[in-house]
């Protein structure tokens, strides 16, 4: 459609458009300004700078559904102006070719004021049918859930919510969950699943020294980088990583991405050890508003699966079913304690038998590296790192950050500046347990584990574990 054929609808916006720019707080000036070359975009898509003034606005609310790059080097129009891809595309059958929509074009070359408000009447496209993974109004929903989350305190429950059936905290965003649930595995993905706090970090530098022949992630980042969590990431973080790597999840198996020419290593750990590793993860990060929280009431929260990823019997049970699978290697923390070496050799042969396996057995200083590299007084190393990590990120300039990686930093806010308490590597042993359980508390377990385990022998795996 031709810029004469809308020149009425043109003189009509101009009418309208002064009263709305006011009641929506826009930049006064930009219109005179060159539209929007005159209007620096921010980051987080609802504000922005005039060039003019250098004062920041807030910007109407029209669904932006496009990252400025991917049209043309100008922000996105909203959802009324082009009702089926959004941002300024002919529609379905081409959505390659940008529409000339002269309207949007003339007012900012993004935002339409005149649609603004209609927008949030008008939306047709749900998340999952844009050609972006990015998506501001999921941006919002993740700010809008850190902000509802209840205030500091003990048993701090409304920090999680269910995200498609999954019980997760605010740490993971809606926009990396949904990002993470539809990536799709490439061929010879290795992938690194288990429930929380069941042996994860120390199984990705298992994997990520057997592929170094032992040499470490020389920090945080490099490590995140190599062996990237798949839900705190979202699937950009598992595409980018630098191959051969071993992508973190903890998605039970329903809920997996999955591929038959993928790999699965699925460690896990008894319930009772699992249970008070977790909780001192939950009280050491603040992100959980959990730092005066005891263990008898992480213990009601974990007994009924009110923590991250739910309940710990559904997503051991639902790999457990998958043991003997071809591509899905299946141990217990227990067991790598136990004999670490021969694990290790037995990993690396899952992953390649000539390429790692059989080099690890030709090279046995090569095998004492790795070995070094994944012990416990290694492993408290992490720490050091995991603490100053938090802080890296927030002096970073948001607008350089990976999407995946600016969603956490905004959904968390304050909270990623404050410090871990306590350590994520704490003790790595078998059997903690029992300066924690209350003899009731054993009950209570045990009765959970009779219920949820009947009809199954996943316990025989702890048969010589000597547990309750």
């Amino acid at each position: 459609m031709s810029d004469a054929i809308l020149a009425p609808f043109i003189a009509l916006t101009l009418v309208l458009v002064p009263p709305l720019r006011r009641q929506r707080g826009i930049c006064q000036r930009r219109l005179r300004s060159g539209g929007g070359l005159g209007f620096q975009l921010h980051a987080s898509g609802r504000e922005g700078t005039c060039k003019k003034t250098g004062k920041r606005r807030v910007l109407a609310r029209a669904r932006r559904t496009y990252p400025a790059s991917s049209v043309g080097g100008r922000a996105p129009t909203c959802l009324s102006c082009s009702p089926h891809y959004g941002a300024g595309y002919a529609g379905k059958e081409d959505p390659g070719v940008r529409a000339e929509c002269c309207v949007c074009r003339y007012l900012s070359g993004g935002v339409c004021l005149i649609a603004a408000d209609a927008g949030e009447k008008h939306s047709r496209l749900s998340a999952s049918a844009m050609p972006s993974s990015w998506n501001p109004l999921e941006e919002e929903a993740d700010k809008k859930a850190a902000e509802e989350a209840c205030q500091p305190g003990p048993a701090c429950r409304n920090v999680y919510r269910d995200f498609d059936g999954l019980y997760v905290s605010h740490m993971f965003t809606d926009r990396n969950m949904r990002s993470a649930l539809s990536y799709e595995p490439l061929d010879g993905d290795v992938f690194i699943v288990s429930y929380p706090k069941c042996g994860t970090t120390w199984m990705q530098h298992i994997v990520c020294n057997i592929y170094r022949d032992g040499v470490p992630p020389a920090n945080h980042m490099e490590f995140m980088s190599m062996a990237p969590f798949l839900e705190l990431l979202g699937a950009e973080g598992a595409r980018s990583m630098p191959r051969p790597g071993a992508i973190k999840t903890h998605l039970p198996f329903n809920k997996q991405p999955y591929s038959p020419k993928a790999k699965y290593i699925y460690v896990t750990r008894n319930p009772y050890d699992c249970c008070v590793s977790f909780y001192y993860h939950t009280r050491n990060f603040p992100a959980y508003l959990f730092e005066d929280g005891t263990f008898d009431q992480f213990f009601d929260m974990f007994i009924e699966g009110k923590v991250d990823f739910g309940d710990y019997f559904d997503h051991v049970l639902s790999w457990y079913e998958h043991r003997g699978d071809s591509n899905v290697f299946f141990v217990t923390y227990e067991d790598i304690k136990k004999d670490t070496r021969g694990w290790v050799l037995k990993i690396a042969d899952f992953l390649g038998k000539e390429e790692y396996g059989d080099k690890l057995r030709q090279h046995p200083d090569m095998l004492e590296k790795v070995l070094g590299a994944i012990s416990i007084e290694s492993m408290k190393k992490i720490n050091a790192d995991l603490k100053a990590w938090g802080q890296e990120l927030s002096s970073v300039p948001p607008e350089l950050l990976p999407p995946g990686v600016r969603s956490i930093v905004e959904s968390l806010g304050s909270m990623l500046t404050k410090p871990v308490q306590g350590e994520f590597v704490r003790k790595g042993i078998v059997g903690d347990w029992r300066n924690h359980f209350s003899p009731e508390q054993v009950e209570r377990l045990k009765k959970r584990i009779a219920l949820k385990t009947a009809g199954s022998d996943l316990m025989d795996l702890w048969k010589d574990t000597n547990l309750p």
